[in-house]
Parts: structure tokens; sequence; C-alpha cells
């Protein structure tokens, strides 16, 4: 790993800013219901919704990433149960489908934010910034190989403190 690192400040996520690496989800400002509301992706006939819920403790910036992960046929969204702030990482793959360090993006989302991934899209492990959060997640399994892959960066990336 070479000795220097990409460094990103956060940005507030928007719908807008996240389209290119899935959908940002927002409880209707009114009374209602909002379908469709993510593209839910599963591209193997074995694969099974998974329902979790996983609790991450808080993390202060700035904060180096040197490992992320993707799922490639598979979307994954987490919704937030309670908690605060979370940061989200992102980049888009090269041709090949390795990650694209060079172009990543930092966004911060709130606790009245939901995230969902599109399959392939690569990015960091979820990291909180207030306090503990849990989180209900959703993707498709199968037990294999593809249900995700994880990637050292050559480039650690480091995200400001905002």
């Amino acid at each position: 790993m070479t000795s220097a690192s990409i460094r990103l400040t956060p940005e507030p996520v928007t719908a807008e800013a996240f389209a290119a690496y899935g959908q940002v989800l927002e409880m209707p400002a009114t009374a209602g219901r909002r379908d469709f509301a993510a593209r839910a992706v599963n591209g193997r006939a074995d694969a099974k919704p998974n329902l979790a819920l996983i609790r991450v403790e808080a993390t202060a910036l700035p904060l180096t990433i040197d490992t992320i992960e993707r799922h490639p046929a598979s979307s994954q969204a987490f919704v937030p149960l309670d908690g605060g702030r979370y940061l989200v990482v992102v980049m888009r793959e090269n041709p090949d489908g390795s990650p694209d360090p060079m172009h990543a993006r930092a966004f911060i989302a709130t606790q009245h934010q939901a995230i969902n991934y599109n399959a392939g899209t690569w990015y960091a492990g979820m990291t909180v910034l207030d306090r503990p959060t849990g989180f209900c997640m959703v993707i498709f399994e199968d037990g294999g190989p593809d249900d995700c892959h994880l990637r050292r960066l050559e480039q650690p990336i480091v995200v400001e403190t905002v």
C-alpha cells in the first residue's frame, strides 16, 4: 500500500447526488405511503431475502478507510431505526469491475434517511457518527462467493471532519 491517501470531505446526501450509486429514501412529509421507494435487485434465482438487524458503534472523523465491499448481484438497503447521522462512502467500478477510489464520494445521511445501494456499487462499511445506531438491513443472499466482494484499497481514503 502506498503512503499517499485520497482525502474526502463529506457532503449531505441527496437523492440527486447519490443517484449513480443507489437511492436515498426519506419518509413522506405527510401521512401516506410511498410504494417502490427503492429498486430491490436480486440477480440470482437461489438467493433469498435477508432482513437483518445490526447495531453499529459510533466512530469519530477523520476516518481512514482501507477496505471496501460490494454485492454484485444484489441491492442492499440500510434503514436506521434509531441513533443519529451516518457516513456513506461510495465509488463506481472501473470497466474491469475493480473499484474506482479516485472518484469516491462521501456523504452524511441523517437518522431520517435510508440508503439503498445499487447492485455492484462499491462502498465502505457502515460508520455512524453521533451515537450507536441500529439499522434494518435488506439484501438477497445465497451463501455463495458473490454475496459479498471485499477489496483492500491500494491508497486509503481519509474522510475529513465536517
